[in-house]
């Protein structure tokens, strides 16, 4: 999951997830994560694997990101896992 960190850094609005097959992992997938930030960008998230550090890439549109995370073998469905809805009240 993305931490609390990351998202008071990139003030992040909106969580999305997608999954790719790894058998390294006792579930069999792992998941990247797409987020939407306040000032427009978005970030693609890649977790930490064993042999490798977890990858943040900050594009400039959500078409940019989910092409980043297909060329590293993620579907192409996504999933919200969280919104903030009190941003701006």
């Amino acid at each position: 999951m993305i931490s609390g960190k990351i998202m008071k850094e990139f003030n992040i609005h909106t969580v999305w997830t997608c999954s790719k097959r790894d058998e390294r992992f006792a579930l069999g997938f792992i998941s990247a994560y797409l987020a939407h930030c306040e000032d427009g960008k978005w970030l693609a998230i890649i977790p930490e694997t064993p042999s490798e550090k977890s990858e943040l890439m900050i594009l400039n549109s959500r078409a940019t990101a989910m092409k980043r995370l297909r060329e590293r073998g993620f579907w192409t469905r996504v999933y919200k896992l969280y919104q903030n809805v009190m941003k701006g009240i």
